[in-house]
């Protein structure tokens, strides 16, 4: 009731403002507008208007990904995350990622790669003030306990165990990169078992905390409708008081390298393959042509293995702002030809065979409007119907935002997406690429004979 009446005063409080563009904002071509600021304590703010949004999505991104763990302790940065985001602050009490649903059921999430971990949380605009206060009293600082540090380092012990060992999907995502980071299975297993964790007191937690889930360290995306609200003195009244910290630097990319490995897993239907091909530095200015191109490649060899055996989720895998150093093709295989060098042989005939297509005009055209939103483009008509309406969608827009303004930044990203617009290409451009043994991590998965 107390936190009901209290988001109810704040927007009675805001309601006069209206703001249908706030000065110094840009409006693309797509009739939403963006606007970018920096709070006195360093932290990196966006907010994306988007008219008639149903629902507010919230995502704040901090410079505290898994290439920052130290090496005895993997997956840290996992748990750094879920502690954040489930710890108790102030009145409001410990949740758990189970009871999430029935708290956020508009979406939430809690996700790390190599370089960023992103909290997001979706509400209905009725509620969004109330919501984003709570946000706001998390990024202040929250009250790790002994329970709620146990209960996260057991969920972490137990996702990481389920993606390596569990569904063939996640496994085959998951081995590839181990296999291009040189990491044995005897590693990898010992990584799943979570042992180290043992020595993570919540004294260290704590301290850890307080060192990289700081405002200089962070960025804040917020994505919905806001022409109600002054958001901008919403957000500099919650977030300004969260303490300024030191900045860390963005870490160097991880150094991936060739790889082949023949794994076993029991849950596996039938054996499958991933070839991971290691991309260029996206610093590289041939990098946006690389991306869109390994887009249409993925788009050709998706329907390609439509018609396979069917126990693989999807085929292609690249995710531009996670993890642009691997791209990842899976596909089901026969029993007879389950060797590493059947799948190297496999790969270098179907690149012979995609390099005879061509790629139109149009097939570049509609790819580029697809993704190019995650760069910071516009939307599509279609897209913003979805923004407007689907929460998962806007959740998405609001962590890529928050991403790119943490990770290399607004000036980097025009010009990616300025060489991604205007980039041209063949089919065999990027086959010297794709065919070099140099740039492939290949891993067999089979079940347990």
């Amino acid at each position: 009731m107390i936190r009901l009446r209290f988001a109810l005063a704040c927007l009675l409080a805001l309601a006069p403002a209206v703001l249908a563009r706030p000065a110094g904002a840009e409006m693309l071509e797509d009739s939403t507008t963006v606007e970018a600021w920096k709070l006195p304590n360093g932290l990196q703010v966006r907010v994306r208007q988007v008219p008639g949004a149903r629902s507010v999505a919230i995502s704040l991104a901090y410079r505290a990904g898994s290439c920052l763990e130290p090496a005895a302790l993997p997956d840290l940065a996992a748990v750094l995350a879920q502690v954040q985001f489930t710890a108790p602050v102030g009145s409001i009490p410990e949740r758990t990622l189970a009871e999430m649903s029935s708290v956020r059921p508009l979406g939430w999430g809690v996700t790390t790669n190599p370089r960023l971990s992103l909290l997001t949380e979706v509400a209905a605009p009725d509620r969004f003030v109330g919501v984003l206060h709570e946000v706001a009293m998390r990024a202040r600082g929250v009250q790790v306990s002994d329970s709620c540090l146990a209960h996260v380092v057991a969920a972490v012990r137990r996702d990481a165990g389920e993606r390596r060992f569990g569904r063939a999907q996640a496994a085959l995502y998951e081995r590839v990169r181990d296999a291009a980071l040189g990491m044995g299975e005897a590693q990898a297993l010992e990584r799943s078992r979570g042992r180290a964790f043992a020595r993570l007191t919540r004294a260290r937690a704590d301290s850890l905390l307080k060192t990289y889930y700081v405002a200089s360290n962070a960025s804040l995306a917020l994505v919905g409708d806001f022409s109600h609200l002054d958001v901008r003195a919403l957000i500099e009244r919650e977030f300004g008081p969260v303490a300024p910290g030191s900045p860390q630097p963005d870490p160097p990319a991880e150094p991936l390298a060739a790889a082949t490995r023949v794994s076993v897993l029991n849950s596996m239907p039938g054996p499958a393959s991933v070839v991971g091909i290691i991309a260029p530095a996206i610093e590289d200015s041939l990098h946006p042509a690389f991306y869109l191109s390994t887009l249409i490649l993925g788009s050709w060899w998706g329907r390609e293995h439509k018609d396979s055996a069917g126990f693989l989720d999807s085929h292609f895998q690249y995710s531009l702002l996670d993890e642009p150093e691997l791209a990842r093709f899976d596909a089901e295989i026969p029993a007879e030809h389950s060797t590493v060098s059947d799948q190297v042989q496999m790969w270098g005939d179907a690149m012979n065979e995609y390099a005879q297509l061509a790629v139109t005009a149009d097939v570049r055209t509609v790819l580029r409007a697809s993704v190019r939103w995650l760069i910071g483009g516009p939307l599509t008509p279609a897209q913003v119907k979805q923004a407007a309406n689907t929460p998962t969608f806007l959740s998405t827009l609001a962590t890529t935002t928050a991403t790119r303004a943490l990770w290399k930044g607004d000036a980097f990203w025009a010009a990616y997406l300025e060489r991604f617009e205007s980039a041209r290409f063949g089919s065999n451009s990027f086959l010297g690429w794709l065919t070099a043994p140099e740039h492939q991590a290949v891993v067999v998965l089979k079940p347990r004979p």
